[in-house]
């Protein structure tokens, strides 16, 4: 076999290889499910229903309505956040000084590798996604996520700074917002006395 024709077939392999390598995603712009975040070192764990909008950049965690659970409202475009508190009909307004992070795979991500969770011996047993790992210079983190290889869904995150880390892991998942108003803070945030001054 001639040398141009082997390093030609050589160039094909790497090339056709290459093309099958996952690619950083993002996922779609407007999501809702549920999520359920684990903070260490307190080991506290938080859930709630979870509504994305990545195009107008809002994002709401709605808790149990009853109890002493509150909901967060967070507008990033608007440099807002809410906490609601369902129990005494109050919320505290603040300035949002944390920048906006996409559902998304950076593009600088790095590639780990393709799991299956849950089986892989019948269809429909488990669910196929990408593991990916980079870094956030800004808190000197580490986080290592899964999206899911169809669709790009974000499936969990592990996220580590020098102080802190979390687990996140989203469930029920489903694109679209059926109700755009999840995005309104309730009637009782604008009365008077229930919203200080943003910061």
């Amino acid at each position: 076999m001639r040398p141009v024709t082997v390093v030609t077939i050589c160039l094909c392999l790497v090339l056709s290889i290459e093309a099958q390598r996952p690619k950083p995603c993002e996922s779609p712009p407007l999501l809702e499910g549920m999520v359920t975040v684990m903070e260490s070192p307190t080991f506290k764990m938080t859930g709630s229903l979870f509504f994305y909008d990545g195009l107008l950049k809002r994002l709401r965690l709605l808790a149990n309505a009853t109890g002493d659970a509150q909901d967060t409202l967070l507008l990033f475009r608007e440099r807002v956040q809410y906490r609601i508190f369902y129990q005494n009909q109050t919320c505290v307004q603040s300035a949002l000084d944390t920048p906006f992070r996409p559902l998304e795979v950076p593009p600088d991500a790095q590639f780990l590798n393709q799991l299956v969770f849950g089986g892989s011996s019948q269809p429909g047993e488990g669910v196929l996604v990408n593991q990916w790992m980079g870094k956030v210079p800004e808190t000197q983190g580490t986080y290592y996520s899964h999206f899911t290889k169809f669709g790009c869904l974000p499936f969990s995150e592990i996220y580590y700074t020098p102080t802190n880390s979390w687990y996140i892991s989203y469930f029920n998942m489903g694109r679209g917002i059926r109700d755009p108003n999840v995005f309104i803070p309730p009637p009782f945030c604008e009365e008077k006395g229930s919203r200080p001054e943003v910061l």
